[in-house]
């Protein structure tokens, strides 16, 4: 649920794989291929992924992904250890009590952009690892203080791994990023993940619509047509939800593979309530005037 609310409060458009769309490679029409803390996982899986990552494709994993088998059982080494870059596992490190642990991101790291600081929370859990030769390490981990207020331990181990892989690359995340995210709603972490998977990927869809409105872009097909789905979920920063704030004036430009003749927004019942509209070249632009719980946008 971690790297879900990430990608979408970052408005960055994904899909849901198993293994058998590993194993049967029709992963291949992806770009960035996230396994947040999939611990077991077979060789015919590590296989598909490592294809993957060789004919081009990039793979972002975090924790203790690969360290067991299909059946739970301990492996010697994580099946991807060539793939991101690792040597060998040297256990888990854990910071028991909030406030006592932080990672560094190297400021001139592309990792880097947009972080309220080079200093961020670390997850509770972590891998220490031993990267391979070659492998970049653009963030590391200060290893847990005695207490809150004490001086900054200046020796930590490697937090974030970077390797080529055949034409492909892995990033490896050593501590449990996504679980993090989600008991803490930390911005920063979302901040990270947004970089790693924009810098791997071609952009589709980009909005200033604030993180609390989903955006789903579907393709039929069949009636060589895109619909985008637009979910409002601003409410009053209370739990539970019980108004839904309408966002007004939200601009949307998507990058596709096809000219874009007409935009029809389902619920508009007046011309003035219209979005604006335009396509150049498989850019579009779209001005939507205003969201209310949820609006459908087609896109012919």
């Amino acid at each position: 649920m971690g790297f879900y609310e990430m990608l979408v409060r970052s408005h960055i458009p994904f899909e849901v794989v198993d293994e058998c769309n590993v194993q049967d490679g029709s992963i291949s029409k992806y770009d960035v291929l996230i396994l947040p803390t999939c611990a077991c996982m077979s060789r015919e899986t590590a296989a598909g992924i490592r294809n993957f990552v060789g004919e081009g494709g990039k793979v972002l994993a975090t924790f203790d992904t690969g360290f067991y088998d299909e059946k739970g059982r301990c492996l010697g080494k994580p099946r991807l250890d060539d793939v991101f870059g690792i040597q060998k596992a040297d256990g888990t490190v854990e910071y028991e009590t909030p406030g006592t642990g932080f990672q560094r991101i190297q400021k001139d790291s592309w990792m880097a952009r947009g972080l309220s600081a080079d200093l961020i929370p670390s997850p509770s859990l972590a891998v220490r690892f031993t990267p391979s030769s070659g492998t970049q390490i653009p963030g590391v981990y200060l290893r847990p203080m005695e207490s809150r207020y004490v001086a900054l331990p200046t020796d930590g181990f490697p937090a974030i791994a970077v390797h080529r892989y055949g034409k492909g690359a892995g990033v490896y995340i050593g501590g449990t990023a996504g679980e993090f995210y989600y008991s803490s709603t930390n911005p920063d972490y979302r901040c990270l993940v947004a970089n790693i998977v924009n810098r791997f990927s071609s952009e589709i869809l980009k909005t200033d619509a604030p993180g609390s409105v989903e955006m789903v872009l579907r393709h039929q097909e069949d009636k060589g047509r895109y619909i985008l789905h637009v979910i409002n979920m601003t409410g009053e920063m209370a739990r539970p939800i019980e108004r839904i704030l309408p966002v007004q004036d939200i601009h949307v430009t998507l990058h596709l593979d096809k000219t874009v003749h007409g935009a029809n927004w389902i619920t508009a019942v007046e011309d003035s309530d219209r979005c604006e509209f335009s396509c150049q070249d498989g850019t579009v632009q779209l001005t939507i005037p205003v969201v209310k719980e949820y609006e459908v946008i087609i896109l012919e």
